[in-house]
């Protein structure tokens, strides 16, 4: 059996991890400048772990292993609301890095007896663990303070002690972890405080400025859609504060509208700013306040 068939069958079987190949690239990916170089330099970073003469500088480590694989590991938080892309640059991370891209399952790591969890969570580490050792990927917790958020305050309740055994593993685990982990959250003040000195980076992803906004409305209108090249996006970005996902939305709406007027129908900017009107009555984010970097 060739190695990328045994790889590819031992991610099959798992319930704890899901392997992604991502199509996103550094080129399409739309941030403020200062936040888009530290994307850059972490990729540039995660290239080469070991470079060389970097270990004479004498830089004092926290983990108590004495395996040199720990410091090629890189634990990255992105926080900020909704649609800001955070999941779009784990992609470009990993698209970036020629790695596949290993998304988490959370949901499959709360066990429904008492003790089952912290057996699940230990389970997740060991499968994470192999897959660095065959294929060194870049891992993605999706909404990762459903896992890590601050401790419970009853642990005498057994869910309360579970959630917190979960805790603790993640802490334990990623003391020594080798591998590449990028975790998001809409809800950075719900994670647990402990957690802060095992994320080597915490950057705030913020909602795109006007500039941003054209170039993200430009980005999800191509030429391919009939009528898109007419259509001046600077009175949608000037008039809605949108993230990303926001704006793929709307498009996506607009589109099918136009599309079922029938045979040489296009997209007009009157499509685009009735389901604008409509998604700026409907946002249900609420402004968190950040952590980490402030760019």
């Amino acid at each position: 059996m060739k190695e990328s068939s045994k790889e590819d069958r031992a991610l099959s079987n798992s319930v704890y991890l899901t392997r992604i190949d991502p199509t996103q690239k550094l080129d399409q990916l739309i941030l403020d400048q200062g936040t888009r170089e530290l994307i850059v330099t972490i990729v540039r970073r995660l290239h080469n772990p070991q470079r060389d003469g970097f270990a004479e500088w004498g830089l004092v480590g926290a983990s108590l292993t004495g395996d040199k694989s720990v410091q090629q590991g890189c634990n990255i938080l992105l926080h900020g609301v909704s649609g800001t892309g955070k999941t779009f640059i784990a992609g470009v991370v990993a698209n970036e890095l020629k790695r596949p891209l290993i998304q988490i399952n959370a949901n499959a790591i709360r066990g429904s007896f008492y003790g089952e969890s912290e057996k699940q969570a230990r389970e997740l580490f060991g499968e994470m663990r192999a897959a660095v050792k065959r294929l060194s990927p870049v891992f993605l917790l999706n909404e990762g303070d459903q896992l890590i958020h601050q401790r419970m305050s009853s642990p005498d309740r057994s869910a309360d002690h579970a959630e917190n055994t979960i805790q603790s593993v993640f802490l334990e685990e990623l003391e020594s972890f080798a591998g590449i982990l990028i975790i998001t959250t809409n809800l950075a003040d719900n994670l647990d405080l402990a957690m802060s000195r095992r994320l080597h980076y915490k950057l705030e992803i913020k909602p795109p400025d006007y500039q941003a906004r054209k170039a993200l409305w430009r980005m999800h209108l191509p030429e391919s859609i009939p009528g898109a090249a007419d259509i001046a996006v600077e009175s949608l970005a000037n008039d809605f504060n949108f993230t990303g996902g926001q704006i793929r939305l709307v498009v996506q709406n607009a589109c099918h509208e136009a599309y079922l007027r029938g045979k040489d129908s296009k997209l007009t900017l009157a499509d685009l700013r009735r389901y604008a009107i409509l998604e700026s009555g409907t946002n249900f984010e609420t402004a968190k306040r950040g952590i980490g970097f402030t760019l």
